[in-house]
């Protein structure tokens, strides 16, 4: 499929992570902020949103 995403282990985690209710900053900065360019928590919380659905769709 053209221009689907490739989840890894590491988008997982996150997402767990934040299901589980911890820390979502600190989810975001151990398994994801090496490959993004901003920490805010906007963006965190879109992301997360964004691999969730990813995700769910993927079932």
């Amino acid at each position: 499929m053209q221009g689907a995403r490739v989840l890894g282990a590491h988008h997982f985690a996150f997402v767990r992570e934040s299901l589980l209710g911890l820390d979502l900053a600190e989810a975001f900065h151990r398994y994801l902020a090496w490959s993004e360019t901003t920490t805010a928590v906007r963006h965190v919380q879109h992301r997360r949103d964004g691999l969730l659905g990813h995700i769910i769709d993927g079932l």
